[in-house]
């Protein structure tokens, strides 16, 4: 719950008839000031509260059907709601849950409001549980037969699936933690496993069983584009990675430079020998291969292009003359060697001389991986190969077997020079090819997205209403809120600052705005601070706070507002630090590939 008193609210004592919530003596109510007002049962148009410490079970109605429909349903921290022991329950409610919510024994559940917190939700029994608008939570266990579908967006820390229970989400599912499955999870949307970089456990499939993600699987911030991911037990999941999306690799053609000249990638054998660069002295240092690995990709033209797959085209002449010496063809992620540093190639497209190859779909791509990670040349330009990072497992081994190194590798203790996305280091050297590709003989004609700086910011309504601003000044945009609205969605147009600023920012989140003071001004009391920023970071829409308690939505983030009186009128003031730019809608970064003789 916002704020640091109850107002206007039913607050449960338990004082009466256990479970009955008609009973009077079970509630206490909160008036607008602040204090009690008395023992009142809630009506369909209040908010009610299950305060910390109160373990509340739901008495059973006479026919089997319990409707609980109010403005607002609060389950505090250290508190908990079991619902009935038999029958149906609908729960037309905006829910806030810190506590836990359990299942009972009943035989259905339907909430069909936005459920948002860090709470639990239990149905250890054979529930079925039906979620009709987003939600999240930091636990979700599903044991026995229990089912639970959610017709949008799911989010949760950790999701256990055991027993014969079941998950069917139509909408995305997000699991920032793990993802436990002995049973059945299917996703018609995409699932999102883990944090970008992350290297835990963050899927467990118990043999037998399988997980189906409709759109694909992202696993610590990284694709895969399989239909299907196929049972193991207690695996890591980054060793799904077999599409090739993210992780850095040479597409067949490459030619590879060794002591016997250059290579096809395709061809290269554990034992040959390569010849890499050592950074501290520049010198030529002999390395043997010890590793080839081959996988497959296919591309997801739904995504943004350097996340969907789509292999870089680097023109023969685009670095320096005879650098490369052919095109080269590598993956979004694969590093390149510039002025003491590795840069990924993603940072450099400037659809010029660098650019998204659309015209290939699908291919093969290879990783090489010497005894120590090194500066390598292909195709006459200076790469990496391969670092293990716990990834091999996406690759089918090519060539002799060869012994292995032991243990996971990192960047920071074993990259044979370090690894920047820094903007001030990736920058110049973009602009330096730009300038190369502009002065020399490459197309001229750059393809730039029209941009804007209005963010269209407007509000809208659980049921579509859209309620514009009555009055904007020094950043504060002012919105008249609707009788009886308690939440709403800020909207606004949404860009990734790659796309707006340039490829070399190493910013790719879909940011809206930039919010700092939220006030709510309700009739004559005094205006009311919404205190979003440290409470709650689980809101749909919205990212971590920035510092200052400052936050950015993503173009459409999820909004609680306080309990107001009464046909009271009340003003939203928004305090907008940063907008835009932004992509017009409709605008996409489609460059036909260009490839050369």
């Amino acid at each position: 719950m916002m704020g640091s008193s109850y107002k206007s609210t039913y607050v449960w004592r338990g004082g009466g008839d256990k479970g009955n919530w008609a009973d009077p003596k079970n509630w206490t109510y909160y008036g607008p000031d602040g204090t009690p007002a008395g023992t009142l049962a809630p009506s369909a148009t209040d908010s009610v509260i299950f305060p910390t410490g109160k373990n509340v079970t739901l008495a059973q109605s006479s026919d089997g059907v319990t409707n609980l429909t109010y403005a607002s349903l609060t389950v505090e921290n250290g508190a908990s709601l079991t619902f009935p022991s038999y029958g149906t329950v609908t729960v037309n409610a905006l829910v806030s849950n810190n506590g836990t919510l359990d299942a009972g024994t009943c035989t259905s559940i339907e909430f069909k409001q936005v459920i948002t917190g860090n709470g639990i939700l239990n149905n250890l029994s054979n529930v079925a549980i039906q979620l009709d608008a987003t939600s999240s939570f930091s636990q979700i266990n599903i044991t026995g037969s229990g089912t639970l579908t959610a017709s949008k967006d799911l989010k949760a820390n950790t999701v256990s699936v055991t027993g014969n229970g079941s998950v069917v989400v139509d909408g995305n599912l997000l699991v920032s933690g793990k993802l436990t499955v002995a049973s059945t999870v299917t996703v018609k949307g995409d699932i999102e496993l883990g944090q970008p970089g992350s290297k835990e456990t963050v899927l467990e499939l118990k043999d037998g069983q399988n997980l189906t993600a409709g759109n694909g699987l992202s696993v610590n911030g990284t694709y895969v584009t399989q239909d299907k991911v196929y049972t193991a037990s207690g695996v890591f999941a980054p060793s799904y990675m077999n599409s090739g999306v993210t992780i850095a690799c040479f597409l067949t053609g490459s030619m590879i430079r060794t002591t016997d000249g250059d290579i096809a990638v395709e061809d290269i054998r554990v034992g040959d020998q390569l010849v890499t660069l050592a950074p501290e002295n520049g010198a030529n240092v002999t390395q043997p291969v010890i590793w080839v690995g081959k996988a497959h990709a296919r591309v997801r033209p739904e995504l943004p292009d350097d996340e969907a797959g789509w292999p870089v085209r680097v023109l023969k002449d685009a670095i320096s003359d005879g650098v490369p010496y052919k095109d080269m063809l590598i993956t979004a992620e694969h590093c390149l060697f510039f002025r003491g540093s590795f840069m990924p190639v993603r940072m450099l497209v400037n659809n010029v001389s660098i650019f998204y190859d659309k015209s290939i779909t699908g291919y093969d791509y290879y990783h090489v991986e010497t005894s120590q990670h090194a500066v390598m040349m292909a195709d006459g330009v200076l790469t990496e190969s391969y670092l293990d990072t716990n990834n091999r497992g996406s690759f089918a081994q090519t060539g002799s077997v060869a012994t292995l190194s032991t243990g996971r590798r990192t960047w920071m203790q074993h990259g044979a020079a370090p690894l920047t996305v820094a903007r001030e280091n990736v920058e110049p050297i973009f602009h330096a090819l730009m300038a190369r590709a502009v002065t020399h003989d490459f197309p001229d004609a750059v393809h730039r997205p029209e941009l804007t700086t209005d963010a269209n910011l407007h509000l809208e309504t659980m049921d579509g209403k859209i309620i514009r601003k009555i009055r904007e000044e020094n950043g504060r945009v002012s919105f008249m809120l609707p009788a009886g609205v308690t939440q709403v969605r800020l909207v606004s147009r949404a860009s990734r600052p790659s796309d707006v600023v340039g490829p070399f920012v190493d910013d790719r989140r879909m940011l809206g705005v930039l919010v700092g003071d939220i006030v709510v001004q309700n009739g004559n009391l005094a205006p009311y601070h919404v205190m979003l920023h440290p409470e709650s970071g689980s809101l749909p829409g919205w990212y971590a706070a920035s510092p200052g308690e400052t936050r950015w939505t993503n173009g459409s983030a999820l909004l609680p507002l306080p309990t107001a009186q009464p046909q009271a009128l009340r003003i939203l003031t928004l305090h907008i630090l940063s907008a835009g730019p932004y992509l017009l809608q409709g605008e996409a970064s489609h460059l036909q590939s260009r490839v050369s003789g």
